[in-house]
This record gives C-alpha cells, sequence and structure tokens, in this order.
C-alpha cells in the first residue's frame, strides 16, 4: 500500500469512527430523552435541599399557587465546558468579594460561580450588572476554571445548588417570567431542561434575597 493509499484508509477510519461516537452520544439522549419524558421532577433532584427550599418558598410567597411539580422536562443537551473568563479563587487576581458566592460541591473539591462574570462592584461602591452571565465550575484538585454554560439578558440563574459531588442543579428565571431547573451531569457530560408550565404574575427579584443572605444590602 503506497503512502497515499495507506493516509486515505487512515482518513475513513478515522471519520468512522467518530461517526460512531456521535451516533453513540445521539443514542445516550434519546434513551435519556424517553425514559425522563414519564418522569416527575421530584424523582430527578433533591426536594429537601435547602437552596431548593428557600427558592421555591419565595415563589409561593409571591405567587400562592407555585408547584415544582409544573416543572415539565424539555430537552437534554450536551455539556460542553469551555475555558473560563473569571478567576479561581487559588488564583492571586480574584476578588475576594466572590468568595462568600461560591457553591461547593459537598467533598470540597470543585466550586461553582455564577456571580463573578455577572455582577461587580465599582470603585464608589456601586454594585453594577452585566447583561450576561457565566456558569463557572473550579475543579481544586486540578487547579482548573472552566466556563460551564453561558447566559444572555433573556435568562438567569437565581440560585444554584449540588446534587452530589458530580451533579448540580442551577434554578432559573426568564425575561417571560418562565422559571427553569436544569441539571448539570458532570460524569455524563449532559444537561437536563426542564420548564415550568405556566407564567409567573410577577418579577422574581430573588437576587434580593440571596444578597441580603450573604450580608450584601444593595437597592437593586
Amino acid at each position: 500500500m503506497t503512502k497515499y493509499y495507506f493516509r486515505i484508509f487512515q482518513f475513513v477510519v478515522l471519520i468512522s469512527l467518530m461517526s460512531s461516537c456521535n451516533q453513540k452520544n445521539n443514542q445516550t439522549i434519546e434513551k435519556s430523552e424517553s425514559q425522563l419524558n414519564n418522569q416527575s421532577i421530584i424523582k430527578i433532584i433533591n426536594t429537601n435541599d435547602s437552596f431548593l427550599n428557600r427558592w421555591v418558598n419565595y415563589y409561593k410567597e409571591n405567587q400562592r399557587d407555585f408547584n415544582i411539580e409544573k416543572f415539565i422536562y424539555l430537552k437534554t443537551k450536551q455539556l460542553n465546558p469551555i475555558n473560563s473568563s473569571v478567576f479561581a479563587n487559588y488564583e492571586k487576581e480574584f476578588d475576594s468579594i466572590y468568595e462568600n458566592f461560591l457553591v461547593y460541591n459537598p467533598n470540597k473539591t470543585k466550586y461553582l460561580d455564577f456571580d463573578s462574570y455577572h455582577w461587580f462592584i465599582d470603585e464608589n461602591g456601586e454594585l453594577g450588572f452585566s447583561p450576561d452571565q457565566e456558569i463557572d465550575l473550579a475543579n481544586l484538585i486540578d487547579k482548573k476554571i472552566q466556563r460551564i454554560d453561558f447566559r444572555g439578558p433573556s435568562q438567569w440563574v437565581e440560585d444554584v445548588f449540588w446534587d452530589n459531588n458530580d451533579t448540580f442543579i442551577t434554578l432559573e428565571n426568564s425575561y417571560d417570567s418562565i422559571p427553569f431547573i436544569i441539571r448539570y451531569d458532570l460524569k455524563e457530560k449532559q444537561v437536563i431542561i426542564y420548564q415550568y408550565q405556566d407564567t409567573l404574575n410577577f418579577q422574581s427579584q430573588y437576587v434580593k434575597e440571596r444578597f441580603k443572605e450573604k450580608g450584601l444590602n444593595y437597592d437593586l
């Protein structure tokens, strides 16, 4: 076999392998979707978590018929981390004001940061917000920080909690007043999205509650 034909053979094998991997990933997602379509969200997440209860109670106080069981499965997508735009707390450039807002997994080997890209306090002590938001994951063993997901001005993360050491849940709202609950599985590299079946009749100011709990009192 000449070098030319050998290279063609290598290329064909590589394409076949890539196609096979993509097919397996798609089959995994399809299987997951088939299972999740008929499964209640309360079977997917830890409903006893204090972060979730605080978020749900806030919504119930503002809309009495709010019910976590109204979240229905929307879709599953692949997790595709990229390099982060923020500093980790083991880097000297990290602003310590965000330390109290980091959300650590149970064994303290990872943390989530959905604040330091989104808001800041300027030189006059005033609070400012970016229209965009990053969800960043820091691995404290490997000393590596990655952007797990990104939000624009139409949807934002209000709170986060860990279901276990490799799975976390984001609690979100949107410009259309439709909440979302999203489950990130770091091992399976999957993002499972649930959407509320109704539209809220109030504008959420949950961020005020979270800031107060962390000791920041600003008129947002």
